[in-house]
């Protein structure tokens, strides 16, 4: 099982007064597990003020905001990702591959348009799989190693690694945020300790 230091429950997300945010921050001394749903922030283990934030509409690198200054208390909605299970999203791809498709270039108008809106259907069957797939395992508890996916409360988009190197830290990875979900915005809670392994 992942277990959360502190977090936020989906409930809260309404209308989040100043009062109830600092609240929500303040660690929790009973550890709770994980639950795809859950919505949560990823804070540095060393320093409990510092969170990953993305603006999320322009600019959609990764950075760290540190809570401790006076303004940024009121940016930390950009900091909270709800977990999401994967998702298949073949079909997906090939519409963002389209115009790369060797066979769909060969086909004639009439039939490019069939296929399209074949396509179309697909994905949106795919879509909808997808949506169900998270109903179900929606508030089970998310076990170390099932690959995750953060969705970005505040815009709505995917928490990605294409393992480039960052812009301020090169040797490490950049992270940013993805319109859909890719095999780039998978990641893994993995165990510390050798109890957690079991």
């Amino acid at each position: 099982r992942c277990v959360q230091e502190t977090g936020i429950n989906a409930e809260y997300m309404g209308n989040i007064q100043m009062t109830e945010l600092l609240t929500l921050l303040e660690p929790k001394t009973a550890k709770q597990p994980l639950r795809y749903g859950s919505i949560i922030s990823l804070s540095h283990r060393d320093d409990e003020n510092l969170f990953m934030f993305i603006e999320g509409f322009v600019k959609n690198a990764a950075h760290i905001l540190n809570l401790k200054q006076k303004d940024n208390i009121c940016q930390f909605e950009k900091c909270l990702f709800q977990i999401y299970p994967s998702f298949i999203n073949t079909y997906k791809q090939d519409v963002l591959n389209i115009e790369e498709n060797s066979d769909f270039k060969k086909l004639k108008a009439e039939k490019r348009v069939e296929y399209i809106e074949d396509l179309e259907d697909r994905v949106t069957n795919e879509y909808k799989y997808n949506l169900e797939s998270f109903e179900k395992v929606k508030n089970m508890e998310v076990v170390f190693g099932q690959p995750v996916q953060f969705l970005h409360v505040s815009s709505n988009k995917f928490l990605s690694c294409k393992f480039q190197s960052a812009e301020e830290e090169k040797e490490n990875y950049k992270l940013e945020l993805s319109e859909y979900p890719t095999d780039f915005t998978y990641f893994k809670f993995l165990p510390c300790f050798k109890y957690q392994e079991e």
